[in-house]
């Protein structure tokens, strides 16, 4: 998947997508030419990340959440 068309599944911005990569909670193939080549896990993992921060859970407790050191119930409380 183009990062075109993982900003239309996503409905996250380039800015959003660069932040997420940056902090680590994904990490997108790379293709020979240096494309991104996202999968359908990475758009899993954007779309959890927008609804966790829509709900008000920081970037930290994400990676938590990602790294299992934590449970989402634990979380959302």
């Amino acid at each position: 998947m183009t990062v075109w068309e993982i900003k239309n599944k996503s409905g996250l911005s380039d800015e959003n997508i660069n932040f997420y990569k940056k902090e680590g909670l994904f990490c997108p193939k790379y293709e020979k030419t240096g494309y991104r080549d996202y999968t359908e896990t990475d758009l899993n993992i954007l779309l959890r990340i927008k609804l966790l921060r829509q709900l008000g859970i920081s970037i930290d407790r994400i990676k938590l959440l990602q790294a299992g050191k934590t449970e989402l119930t634990t979380v959302l409380d």
